[in-house]
């Protein structure tokens, strides 16, 4: 046959050419997706499947708050990365530990750059402003949601503790502090 394998299936049976005037012959198996469908169907026949559990929509929708909050801090810390790069390129020393402190916008402000790299470094910084922006939107609405809750106030209580570890934690215990 053109175009074909050498391998044929009819009713569960597979047979293969070997070559001329020999043929083998054997049992077709079941897909790997096939045999592994087949305990969960006897176990949802018999009963024994387990249920799973599903958040509430408040907590869905709080996880997805922080997720956002999450990415967004992400992206604001590539478009960071991007300035120091920017500064490597052009041979400058940053002498603050804040790049985008006080003193660290002062030196961006102050330091020349050749042009593209000065227009990259103005567009970045306009960026970051924007995330720095919907960071902080972000952050006053996981802390609304989470105002009046008991595990979200003992957990700030801690010394040292970080507010975006404490909303991460807090938002996957579910409904024992999310109400």
């Amino acid at each position: 046959m053109p175009g074909s394998s050498g391998l044929k299936r009819k009713a569960g049976v597979s047979r293969r050419r070997e070559g001329p005037g020999v043929e083998t012959v054997g049992v077709a198996r079941p897909s790997p997706s096939r045999r592994r469908k087949t305990p969960l169907v006897d176990m949802l026949r018999l009963g024994r499947l387990p249920e799973a559990w599903i958040a509430p929509p408040a907590t869905r929708e709080l996880r997805e708050l922080v997720r956002y909050r999450a990415k967004l801090v992400c992206l604001r810390s590539g478009l960071k990365a991007q300035v120091h790069v920017v500064l490597a390129k052009e041979g400058v020393h940053v002498p603050v530990s804040d790049l985008f402190g006080v003193t660290g916008r002062r030196l961006l402000d102050e330091v020349p750059l050749a042009r593209a790299y000065a227009i990259r470094v103005e567009s970045l910084r306009d960026l970051i402003e924007v995330h720095d922006r919907e960071v902080d939107m972000a952050d006053g609405e996981v802390r609304t949601a989470l105002a009046g809750n008991p595990g979200w106030a003992a957990i700030q209580a801690i010394p040292g503790s970080d507010t975006t570890v404490i909303e991460g934690h807090v938002t996957k215990q579910g409904s024992r502090l999310v109400r």
